[in-house]
C-alpha cells in the first residue's frame, strides 16, 4: 500500500472518530437540556419566579435549568439537526474507508 493511501486512511479514521464523537456529545447535551427544561416546567410559575428573584444566590445547576427553560424550542430542533449532521459526516468518512478497500499490502 502506498504511503499516501496510508496517510489518507489515518486521516479519514481520525476525522470519522472526531465527528461521530462530536455528534454523540451534542445529542447527549441536548437530552440533558431537554431534561432540565422539563424539570423547570414541573416546578411551577411561583417557584420559577422565586428562582429568578434569587438567581444570583442559586447554584449553577439551578441557574442552568432556569436559563434552559427560557430557551426557544426551535433552538433545540436546530441543534438536533446539527448533531445529526456531525454524526452523518463521520459515517460518510467510515463509508469512504470501506470504499478504499482493505489496508493490507
Amino acid at each position: 500500500m502506498k504511503p499516501r493511501h496510508r496517510t489518507l486512511r489515518a486521516a479519514l479514521l481520525f476525522v470519522a472518530g472526531v465527528t461521530i464523537g462530536v455528534g454523540l456529545l451534542m445529542f447527549a447535551q441536548i437530552e440533558i437540556l431537554e431534561s432540565m427544561r422539563d424539570e423547570a416546567d414541573q416546578a411551577g410559575a411561583f417557584w420559577r419566579g422565586l428562582g429568578h428573584l434569587t438567581f444570583g444566590w442559586q447554584d449553577e445547576t439551578t441557574q442552568s435549568a432556569l436559563l434552559a427553560h427560557e430557551m426557544p424550542a426551535g433552538y433545540l430542533a436546530e441543534a438536533e439537526i446539527v448533531a445529526f449532521s456531525w454524526f452523518g459526516a463521520g459515517f460518510v468518512c467510515l463509508l469512504t474507508l470501506w470504499w478504499l478497500g482493505p489496508s493490507g499490502k
